[in-house]
């Protein structure tokens, strides 16, 4: 899978952890999704909000071919407790105006 580009704009494929069933926790860590954010925005600032929560090691937000945001986001933790307590800490929350949706990544 290729998001496309990465933080630095250079588009990235990553190893995401394996995609056999292993909720997204794998050598490459455990993924979470972050759904209902701003197209209009870049999201600058939230990815260090969930770098509250642990090590970060890829964020994505894909873009369409205008380069806007989808309105998702991707973000790998290293260990399946940081995503976790991600998830808990940041799901319903408020980012400029908007109510995430943060969980497990189904398809990772």
């Amino acid at each position: 899978w290729d998001s496309g580009k990465g933080k630095d704009n250079r588009k990235g494929k990553g190893d995401y952890g394996d995609r056999k069933g292993n909720k997204g926790e794998g050598k490459g860590g455990c993924m979470v999704y972050c759904g209902n954010l701003p197209f209009r925005s870049d999201c600058s600032g939230l990815e260090d909000r969930f770098a509250e929560f642990g090590e970060v090691v890829r964020f994505d937000i894909p873009q369409d071919q205008k380069g806007s945001g989808k309105g998702f986001a991707l973000v790998l933790f290293s260990k399946e407790v940081q995503a976790q307590a991600a998830i808990e800490g940041l799901n319903d929350t408020e980012f400029e105006g908007r109510y995430m949706k943060v969980r497990m990544d189904s398809f990772a």
